[in-house]
This record gives C-alpha cells, sequence and structure tokens, in this order.
C-alpha cells in the first residue's frame, strides 16, 4: 500500500507517540493554557450549566473563543464517559483531552506530510517526521490547549494544500492541482476564530500566489470575504452565547495587541529574539538545515520564502513568544528535511557529501539529547499540580486511617475547603484535578496570610513555607536549575521546594496522624 493511499502511516504514529509521552511527562498546564483547559472540563463537566464555567469568574486578560475547546472536548467526550464508567480517576480526562489535541496535531502534520511525500519523495517525508520526534518544542506544545496550537491545526492543513499548489501543473500528467479557496478558506477561518495574527501567515502566502498566477486579486477578495463573512457570524454567535456578552474575541485580541500594544506590559524581546533565540532552541539541528534545504531543494523555496516573511513581520511586534510563530515551523521542518535528504542521496558520490552525512546524523543525536533534557526539566515545572494531587492523596489516606479505626472520626472536617495561591495556580492546578463535595476550591486573590485562617480555609497550596494558624505537611519541588556532574549522566535537574500543602493547626488528630506516617517535608 503505498504513502498516498495511508492517513496515519508508522511515522505519523511516532510523532504522537512521542507527542504523548510529553503528556505523560509533563500532564498538567499553566496559566496561558487556563482558558481552553478549564473551558474542555466545564462543557464537558457543566454542559449547559454556563454559571459554573470558569471564565465568568477568572475572564483573563482577553477572551478567548470556545470553538477550538468545543471541538476537543466533543472528540473527547465518548473517551471521558468511558473512563467514567470505568471508575478512573477524574484526573483521567485531563489525559484523555490533551491526547485527543495532540492527534488532531499530528493529523495536521501527516496531511502535510502526504504532500512532502507526492512533491519530493518518500524520503523526505520520512525525515521531516523524524525531525520532529526529535525536536522538543514542536510535539511537547502538540496536546497544550492553546489558541497558538489550535490554529496550527489549520494552518499546517492549508500549507500542505499550498506547497501542493506551488508544484503541481495543469499539463493533464499531474492529479488536479489544489484550488486556491483549499490554501486560503482554513487560514481566514484560523485568523477569524483562533488567532488573528494568522494574517501576517495569510499576507506572504497570497501575495505569492498572486506572484505565481495562482489566483488572482479578485478571487482572493471572494474567498476572503465569504470564508471570512462565514467565520465571524460562527464565532460571534457561539461566543456571544459563552461569553454572556456580544463580541467577536479575536477582534478584541487584535485591539490588545496591535492598537494598544499593550501585550508589551507582558515584556518586550529586541528585532531578532525569534532568529536568535526562539528558532535555534525550537529547531535544533532543523534551523541550519532549513537554510540549507532553500538553497538546495527549488521546490521548497516557496514555503521558506512565507516562513521567513511571516517572522520578520511577526517581528515587529515587541512582545515576542515561541508560540506565535508556530505556523512557521512545519515549513521550515520541510525545508530541512529536504536539505537531509538530499546530503544522504549524495552520500555516496563524494567525500564531502558522506561528511556532511555523518555531521547531520551526529546533530540529530545532539537533538534526541537535548529534547531529553529539556522533557525532563520540563516535567519538573508543574509544583502546583503535583501538590493538589499530593494533598488528595495525603487526606485520602488519612480519610482511611479515620475508617479503619485509627483516628478518631471527627479528626476528619464534613467540608474540605482548599484555597490556591498564584503560583499553584499558574503551573498545574486546574478543574480537571479537583474533587467533588466535600471538596470546595478557592482561588480568590489578595488575602493576606493572617487573614487565610478566618475565612475557614482546611487546606492551602501556598507559596509561603510558614503560615500563621497552619501546618505545613508537605512540600513540592519544581525545577531550579541543569547541574553539571562529574560522572554520568553528567547533567542533573535540581529541584527546590516551591509549593506547601498547609493543614489548618486546629486539625491536630489529623496532623499528627500525617506527621507520624509521612513526617513533614518542609
Amino acid at each position: 500500500m503505498s504513502r498516498a493511499s495511508l492517513f496515519f502511516d508508522r511515522w505519523d504514529v511516532a510523532m504522537l507517540c512521542v507527542a504523548t509521552l510529553h503528556i505523560l511527562m509533563s500532564p498538567y498546564t499553566k496559566v496561558e493554557e487556563s482558558f481552553n483547559l478549564q473551558a474542555m472540563h466545564d462543557i464537558l463537566y457543566h454542559r449547559f450549566d454556563l454559571s459554573s464555567y470558569d471564565h465568568l469568574e477568572f475572564s483573563g486578560v482577553v477572551p478567548r473563543s470556545f470553538w477550538g475547546a468545543v471541538a476537543v472536548a466533543s472528540f473527547s467526550s465518548p473517551w471521558v464517559y468511558l473512563a467514567h464508567l470505568s471508575q478512573l480517576p477524574k484526573i483521567t480526562a485531563l489525559y484523555v483531552v490533551r491526547i485527543a489535541l495532540a492527534a488532531a496535531s499530528v493529523a495536521s502534520l501527516a496531511r502535510f506530510r502526504l504532500a512532502l511525500t507526492e512533491v519530493l519523495g518518500s524520503l523526505t517525508s520520512r525525515l521531516f517526521a523524524l525531525l520532529y520526534c526529535l525536536q522538543f518544542h514542536p510535539l511537547f506544545y502538540a496536546g497544550r490547549p492553546l489558541p497558538n496550537v489550535f490554529a496550527v491545526t489549520l494552518t499546517t492543513w492549508a500549507m500542505a494544500k499550498f506547497l501542493l499548489l506551488l508544484n503541481r501543473s495543469n499539463n493533464g500528467c499531474d492529479p488536479r492541482p489544489p484550488a486556491p479557496v483549499e490554501v486560503l478558506a482554513p487560514l481566514a477561518v484560523a485568523m477569524i476564530v483562533l488567532r488573528c495574527d494568522v494574517i501576517l501567515l495569510i499576507a506572504p502566502v497570497a501575495l505569492f500566489l498572486l506572484a505565481a498566477r495562482k489566483i488572482t486579486l479578485l478571487e482572493g477578495v471572494v474567498i476572503g470575504v465569504t470564508v471570512g463573512a462565514l467565520a465571524l457570524t460562527a464565532t460571534v454567535l457561539l461566543d456571544s452565547m459563552f461569553w454572556r456578552r456580544y463580541l467577536w474575541p479575536e477582534g478584541e485580541v487584535l485591539l490588545f495587541n496591535t492598537v494598544e500594544n499593550r501585550s508589551s506590559e507582558y515584556g518586550t524581546s529586541p528585532f531578532h529574539w525569534y532568529f536568535t533565540s526562539a528558532l535555534p532552541r525550537s529547531l535544533l539541528v532543523a534551523y541550519p538545515l532549513a537554510l540549507a534545504g532553500g538553497i538546495l531543494e527549488r521546490r521548497v523555496r516557496g514555503l521558506l520564502i512565507v516562513a521567513i516573511a511571516f517572522i520578520v513581520l511577526y517581528s515587529q511586534l515587541p512582545h515576542k513568544e515561541l508560540r506565535f510563530i508556530f505556523p512557521a515551523v512545519p515549513l521550515l521542518n520541510a525545508c530541512a528535511a529536504a536539505a537531509l535528504g538530499r546530503i544522504f542521496q549524495n552520500a555516496a558520490k563524494s567525500a564531502i557529501w558522506r561528511w556532511l552525512g555523518r555531521g547531520c546524523c551526529a546533530a540529530l543525536v545532539a537533538s534526541l539529547l537535548a529534547t531529553g533534557v529539556l522533557a525532563t526539566v520540563s516535567s519538573a515545572n508543574y509544583p502546583g499540580g503535583h501538590a493538589l494531587g499530593r494533598l488528595h492523596s495525603l487526606h485520602l489516606q488519612g480519610a482511611a486511617a479515620a475508617a479503619a479505626g485509627h483516628l478518631p472520626r471527627e479528626a476528619i472536617p464534613e467540608v474540605l475547603e482548599v484555597h490556591i495561591d498564584n503560583l499553584p495556580a499558574m503551573t498545574g492546578v486546574s478543574r480537571f484535578g479537583e474533587l467533588p463535595f466535600p471538596w470546595k476550591y478557592s482561588k480568590q486573590e489578595g488575602l493576606a496570610q493572617e487573614d487565610l485562617q478566618l475565612h475557614n480555609f482546611t487546606y492551602l497550596l501556598s507559596e509561603a513555607r510558614e503560615v500563621p494558624g497552619y501546618t505545613c505537611i508537605s512540600a513540592v519541588n519544581g525545577f531550579q536549575r541543569l547541574q553539571i556532574e562529574r560522572g554520568a549522566p553528567f547533567i542533573k535537574v535540581a529541584t527546590t521546594p516551591q509549593v506547601f500543602v498547609q493543614a489548618v493547626n486546629h486539625l491536630r488528630g489529623l496532623n499528627h496522624y500525617y506527621e507520624q506516617e509521612f513526617g513533614y517535608a518542609c
């Protein structure tokens, strides 16, 4: 069976396995992912009870669209229900939704690989997948519920059509080239619904198609207006219902980031940052290979030109983050794979090509080692999520001891109220980790430490080691630094206590049990 007759082949499965491994190593999420993660939880568990949705209490800086969360939650719903019937813990649903998103991300990469196979052959397509498996950031983020990740599933699909459109002719020998609408429509939907900054990718793509005479200006305008109007209607209707006011989420994001330029409040970087910091870390060996691919293989030059133009345009915005340029990653990896393919195919022709091939193999091994280190570091970056799980585990063991008669039953409160500080809230705590009644959770801000006991909180997840009226019963470590060791494995991830699990002092019997059984590791 040919590659073209398959949608997922073993290389696509390998990418999905690597993305899943990242999820298993780092299941929790950070604050920038919280909106979509909480939205998926609320869609799955609260359904039409909008008053219970998290975003109405914690709306974030700007509103975001629910379309991505609705799509992933809908796909995940049968599997979450099956996990519930199997009496698996609620946290299982977190893994389900993240793996579902990773599958969607890999599906778009699989479609891109189909286009690569047709244009450049199966070797380049396989090398493209290999580069992804050996890089840390692309597949680490594939299952993270960022608006950027949702948008990239559409932009990658569109760029697969773009590659075919540039390299197919109408001579009757090649398959029919994709229609321009197949390129521009997914980009327009991604821009209007998910990430307004996709317009920076649409601009070079549209100009390239115009220059190559693949589309006329009138056709482009008609496609843009028609698809844009339909997408705008869809997002306004759905998101106005969820947000309980009329709005176009990405319109407000565009106003915030560009017109008001308020994104600069969250830090700025120099113009060259994407080229000198973000891309080298994300692409690793593929970064120089991508530039070489544009020289060695004319059929990917269009991808390279579009990727560079997109990044240059985005570099005008002072606030910069790696995730902003995710749409360029598959384009640059395709160029790098083309260069690798050319080097390996020519290895038998001369000593120069052979040594280049050996150097590339060594660089790929180095990429694998770097990815392993980065994955280990990232797994230590979510102390809040681990602290919530630790709290539940400790309390459930105490409750079991009380049920067995080792503690008086009155030692276990009837209602368990937990206050979550900013640091744990931003490093892994989500509604997927919460338990039902008698547990209650609060992320109320602005409370002084000395006032926490007045609010009758039973437990705290705190940044402070000592809190008046509470006893620290456990500490959860987070990443501190990389430490060089003299012996194997030579690099060690050093951690330090960052989130402290505190129990109110009047739980003397329960706290005494914690101290006897587990010791206070604070």
